[in-house]
């Protein structure tokens, strides 16, 4: 999963997308992904967020936190994966 590329990329070569889910979703995921106990599934989530956070913030001075540098924030929970592609399908023709 990248978290750089809507902040280097100019911003008519890009589409920025943010992919959201509850915290419960998505440790329930990482447990069964990668055989993990609850909390070494919540530690390794809040570790890899915290690690895309400093990252980010060093080398763009930006918040990956902020909606406003992505053209979509998507939450997976309520949006099928099907309907997501349609819909980046049709925000990428709309953008040429």
């Amino acid at each position: 999963m990248g978290r750089g590329a809507n902040f280097f990329l100019p911003p008519d070569k890009r589409i920025g997308l943010c992919f959201v889910a509850p915290l419960d979703l998505r440790i329930k995921n990482t447990m069964k992904e990668l055989g993990l106990s609850e909390k070494s599934a919540r530690e390794r989530i809040s570790g890899l967020e915290a690690e895309q956070r400093r990252l980010v913030e060093k080398c763009f001075h930006a918040d990956i936190r902020d909606a406003t540098h992505y053209h979509m924030v998507v939450n997976t929970a309520l949006v099928k994966p099907e309907t997501i592609v349609h819909i980046v399908k049709v925000a990428l023709t709309a953008q040429t």
